[in-house]
């Protein structure tokens, strides 16, 4: 099994861990041969084996990742659902080591594709700069899942250590596969469900350009939320990305 579901204590768990980029953490599994294990929007570890490719084309085709599916936000989640708790439980998993100090490594790829080079033991220039937020600023953030463990739309608030990009981003990422390569993301799997962010005024963030990492271009524009920040009102769900 390729993609294993997290269990309730472990999802909460990373909820309160900052991210590593957008949507992902990059983690390890401490249990027999340590590996690489990549933790995508806070609820399922992508681990890598034979069945990785096939597996996840066979994701592609779920309808509630489908934009072409017209289901309503509501039908999403409750396809996505029996999915998710099909999914096999996941395995014992390490706090994510410092965000510059993580070695790269792409698990998901097609046999007739070289992996991409490694990530550098640092990171040059990744969010070098720090500011408050204006009055009216918007955020997005595009995440794998349809149910974010990052927005609490409940509370109206966004998790401490949660990256997002700036409105000015939105022209350059119109699919989930688009924002991967954006944000240089290591996994391959797109993130096509787009939340919207209003934070509430002097929100403190870190901001800066996405450099390249895992063979992807980046250069987006990225911002991450220093601390608990709250949103100026409610929180819509997600706009659905097409894939391509």
């Amino acid at each position: 099994m390729t993609l294993l579901r997290l269990s309730q204590i472990q999802i909460e768990h990373f909820t309160e861990i900052p991210e590593t980029a957008m949507g992902l953490h990059v983690t390890t599994s401490p249990i027999g041969r340590e590996r690489l294990v990549f933790v995508l929007g806070g609820a399922v570890a992508l681990v890598s084996n034979g069945a990785a490719f096939e597996e996840i084309s066979a994701l592609m085709q779920q309808p509630w990742l489908r934009t072409s599916s017209d289901l309503h936000f509501g039908e999403r989640l409750r396809a996505f659902e029996p999915w998710f708790d099909h999914l096999g439980p996941s395995l014992k998993l390490s706090d994510p080591p410092p965000r510059g100090s993580v070695l790269g490594l792409i698990i998901v790829h097609p046999s007739t594709l070289s992996a991409p080079p490694p990530r550098p033991l640092s990171i040059y220039g990744h969010l070098p700069f720090s500011g408050v937020t204006e009055p009216n600023d918007m955020f997005y953030r595009c995440e794998p899942w349809p149910t974010s463990r990052r927005i609490n739309q409940t509370k109206q608030e966004v998790a401490s250590g949660t990256y997002a990009c700036p409105e000015s981003e939105l022209p350059f990422f119109p699919t989930g596969f688009a924002a991967v390569g954006r944000y240089a993301w290591p996994n391959l799997l797109p993130a096509s469900f787009r939340w919207e962010l209003q934070p509430t005024t002097r929100s403190a963030v870190h901001c800066g350009a996405s450099v390249p990492l895992y063979g992807q271009a980046g250069g987006g524009v990225e911002v991450c939320f220093d601390t608990l920040t709250k949103n100026r009102g409610p929180i819509a769900n997600p706009v659905v990305l097409p894939a391509l």
